[in-house]
């Protein structure tokens, strides 16, 4: 097994995805008083439990029956976005926690194929990433990023110009 650094230089989207609460019915113990409560049939038993059991809380005998319980999810996934923007962007990495993650997306074209899309094409020359403001950045992937704001928010989409770097 084997492991690589991959750097990339230029525009990229950070995308803050928020987890929401919405409610799910699940088959669970419904005894609001039994600890078990709210614990579906799966994690009440394991596999080598009896099938007639599983009718019935292991806690407090109750018959189990549909509950509906808060459960936090994400709303979307990034391979909705990748296919809805047509994989013009691409999601170089996720960071997070289960609550928060973030996305960042960054150009996934070729530059020789499109070069009116290329940010980049008119440098020669070396230049300092200091102080960038990406506007040139906004107008190439004006619809990809009106996409990203509003699958994830308008308050939750940054274009930034930069160097990012992983592991992989």
């Amino acid at each position: 097994m084997s492991t690589s650094h991959s750097i990339y230089v230029g525009p990229y989207a950070l995308c803050t995805r928020v987890q929401k609460t919405t409610e799910k019915k699940v088959k669970a113990c419904p005894s609001t008083v039994c600890s078990s409560f709210g614990l579906t049939h799966d994690q009440l038993y394991d596999e080598s439990a009896t099938e007639g059991c599983w009718h019935f809380c292991s806690t407090c005998g109750t018959k189990l029956d549909y509950v509906s319980l808060p459960t936090k999810t994400h709303d979307f996934s990034t391979g909705d976005v990748s296919e809805e923007i047509k994989e013009q962007l691409y999601c170089y990495v996720m960071t997070g926690d289960a609550t928060e993650q973030e996305d960042v997306w960054v150009p996934n074209i070729r530059w020789t194929e499109e070069p009116d899309r290329n940010p980049l094409g008119q440098l020669v020359g070396e230049h300092e990433i200091e102080d960038h403001e990406p506007a040139q950045e906004r107008d190439v992937f004006e619809k990809e990023i009106v996409t990203l704001q509003r699958r994830y928010g308008k308050d939750n989409v940054e274009i930034k110009w930069g160097v990012l770097g992983r592991w992989s």
